[in-house]
């Protein structure tokens, strides 16, 4: 997930620190939310604090203002060491000397309202996290987006069709000689009706050797099947 190397689709909750209010749907909602959950990926120990701070007012742009804070997976370790220090690391309000000391440090971290809902970027930061009795919570840099796994190659060049070219440049020719050798053969016309033959044998001769050609693939293709 937080890694180029990762494809894990989904993270876990390690770590809740704060929780003021009841979310939107829970029958105790009441205007404001605030949450803010650590979640690590199982995979690569990325982890993101995601905070959210939510607001119904009609008149707000945006009703659901995240910010995303990222950690590298050497961050995702320690937190994990942090996490297994207290025996409730998903109360958000526990007070054990992790959860104060992040919760005061993730606090302190920048954040911006939202205008639009079309400004992620603006809300994604890079921080890290000190290890020790009291851990605490630093930017690093500000509006970034998560990395993004390797674009696939590009599709290679299809080799010629070996086959449409014999078709071009043998089988038509070849039978619109054949033709015109028949038809001056065997048939005395005048001159101006052999011209007129000769001119719409070119595309007629051409739909016949494509159906022959199509039919010489349909025999191999089912050959091969059988």
């Amino acid at each position: 997930m937080h890694t180029p190397q990762c494809d894990k689709p989904g993270l876990t909750q390690l770590l809740w620190l704060t929780k003021v209010g009841e979310p939107p749907g829970d029958p105790n909602h009441n205007i404001g939310y605030d949450s803010d959950v650590i979640e690590i990926c199982p995979a690569c120990n990325g982890a993101t604090l995601e905070a959210l701070r939510h607001d119904c007012f009609d008149w707000e742009e945006v009703h659901d203002q995240y910010e995303w804070y990222e950690f590298a997976p050497e961050d995702g370790v320690r937190l994990r060491a942090i996490a297994a220090t207290c025996d409730q690391p998903l109360n958000p309000f526990c007070d054990c000397a992790a959860h104060k000391s992040l919760r005061t440090s993730a606090q302190q971290l920048p954040r911006s309202s939202w205008d639009t809902i079309f400004e992620p970027a603006q809300h994604r930061h890079i921080v890290t996290v000190t290890d020790g009795a009291k851990p605490k919570l630093t930017l690093v840099r500000t509006g970034v987006e998560l990395a993004k796994p390797p674009a696939p190659p590009p599709d290679q060049p299809k080799a010629p069709d070996t086959e449409a070219v014999g078709f071009i440049f043998l089988a038509w020719p070849a039978a619109f000689a054949a033709f015109l050798w028949l038809w001056f053969r065997f048939v005395k016309l005048p001159w101006i009706v052999d011209a007129i033959v000769a001119f719409l044998a070119i595309p007629a001769t051409f739909v016949v050797a494509g159906m022959v050609l199509a039919g010489v693939k349909v025999l191999r293709s089912s050959k091969r099947t059988n």
